[in-house]
């Protein structure tokens, strides 16, 4: 292949891929490939291609492949590290990370990847040095928020004026003019000025969520599409008995809303001696379902169980890598499978869901005193509302059925009398109990995900009911819109 052709071909699949063509974008590059095995741009173009086409196996070989071509390529030593990490396999995601800041110490996003990996591990104190060692190549306030995660006193350390000029400039990013409102509210949360954290916070919100187009497409889908659906009765197609036992997975599934105690309770369990498999929020049934219904008319839908079965049962195996017949129990805390609770029952019939539950107006305030990334629905106050509304209708519709494979875990209950609760958790998974669960503060191999990491490590605390109170008068409209839901 002449040269000038390489470089056309080159192009042209580089536009399909730029205009996500990715089916003839992927045949150029392949072309390219078969020509010249060693182009290392058409391997990384093409890598990208299947990582967006969630082809991990082919991902993971291109990656590996464009390291082997280029031992210095750091973007794919922490491309590589990305993968493992997502897959959980911690010590491969740290070993590479290490690898890539050994290529190129002055990769931000290696430096940081390595810090966020140590701070969900556990190992704080690493993971601060890590963010600090991140402020010397940039200092963005993202960064400053990582720290302030681990070390709420390193507010004092912070130019605060530099943040409020970063803040107020429209030169800057808008996901770090976001952070930049969001530490100043932490600033003035610290000094008990609600009003002015209340104002930075929804300043903060809605430049994060202006940040991306793509946010008000999944709010509108979590917060109007989804409900719209799932939240009235369906008509389902029946599964034959050999479907009934298809699978060996007995899943133990965590939900609630967000900051309700559901990391808590996930924790718990996979505390547990038998060390049960904790996924985390895997979204294994959202993109199943979301997957189905882009091929339906939602107005008239009729949900094919046998399909979306063999799809969620083959995802899950994918995942679990486990060619075992015994029983296999996991816990999955994708907090939105709180909307499928009627295809996850029927799908594992012998399955454990737990639902926890906390006063709405404090779920309401801690949600928002929050930067949730993944969750743009939390980004605004009407749409946080929104969704707490739904859940309620949610549960309010499961109560009225009594299912005997739900149990309701009351947050405030759970950590004013852990071991009373626990031992109710325990019981109705059908696990053995012992008190060791309980100091689950003390393990080395906790990996948390979530924003509830740091407190998590503390240990249970005790409930205070008085820590949103000061919110209710500012919160005014809020407060007494959600008090109708609890009444």
């Amino acid at each position: 292949m002449s040269d000038n052709l390489a470089k056309k071909l080159f192009t042209k699949g580089l536009e399909f891929f730029k205009n996500k063509k990715l089916e003839q974008a992927a045949q150029i590059f392949k072309e390219i490939l078969t020509i010249n095995p060693k182009n290392v741009n058409s391997l990384i173009i093409l890598s990208q291609i299947y990582r967006l086409k969630n082809n991990i196996k082919e991902y993971e070989k291109l990656l590996r492949k464009i390291i082997e071509l280029d031992k210095n390529n750091y973007q794919s030593l922490n491309n590589l590290a990305l993968l493992y990490k997502d897959n959980n396999s911690m010590e491969k995601a740290e070993y590479y990370f290490k690898k890539t800041i050994e290529k190129n110490d002055n990769y931000l996003k290696g430096v940081f990847n390595l810090g966020l990996l140590y701070e969900e591990k556990g190992n704080l104190k690493d993971a601060e040095d890590l963010y600090k060692k991140a402020l010397k190549i940039e200092t963005l306030p993202s960064i400053y928020f990582n720290i302030l995660r681990i070390n709420q006193n390193y507010i004092d350390k912070i130019n605060l004026d530099h943040i409020k000029y970063i803040s107020e400039s429209l030169d800057n990013n808008l996901k770090e003019r976001a952070y930049a409102y969001f530490i100043l509210a932490i600033k003035e949360r610290r000094e008990k000025n609600i009003d002015n954290e209340i104002k930075y916070l929804e300043i903060g919100h809605q430049l994060f969520m202006n940040s991306d187009k793509n946010y008000l497409k999944s709010t509108d889908y979590w917060i109007n599409k989804i409900p719209k659906i799932f939240l009235k009765k369906l008509n389902y197609s029946k599964l034959k008995n050999e479907e009934n036992n298809l699978t060996n997975l007995n899943p133990i599934f965590v939900v609630g809303l967000p900051r309700s105690g559901t990391t808590l309770v996930e924790t718990l369990i996979s505390s547990q001696k038998n060390k049960i498999k904790n996924y985390g929020e895997i979204s294994v049934i959202p993109k199943s379902i979301g997957d189905y219904l882009m091929t339906k008319n939602v107005k008239n839908i009729k949900i094919d169980l046998p399909f979306i079965k063999r799809d969620i049962i083959k995802s899950y195996n994918k995942i679990i890598n486990s060619k075992k017949k015994i029983p296999i129990s996991f816990v999955d805390k994708t907090l939105e499978n709180i909307f499928f609770i009627d295809i996850i029952q029927k799908i594992f019939p012998r399955s454990k869901i737990i639902i926890c539950e906390r006063n709405y107006f404090h779920n309401f305030v801690a949600i928002f005193q929050q930067c949730l990334a993944g969750l743009p629905w939390t980004h605004n106050k009407e749409f946080v509302l929104k969704y707490i509304e739904n859940f309620n209708s949610i549960l309010c519709k499961i109560k009225k059925k009594k299912c005997d494979n739900i149990l309701f875990v009351n947050l405030i209950e759970l950590t004013n009398s852990p071991v009373i609760n626990s031992k109710k958790i325990f019981k109705f998974c059908n696990l053995a109990w012992d008190k060791s669960v309980l100091k689950f503060s003390e393990r080395d191999d906790l990996i948390i995900k979530t924003a509830s990491n740091i407190q998590i490590r503390k240990g249970i605390l005790k409930y205070d009911n008085l820590k949103f109170k000061e919110y209710e008068k500012p919160f005014k409209k809020y407060f007494e819109k959600i008090k109708t839901l609890e009444n």
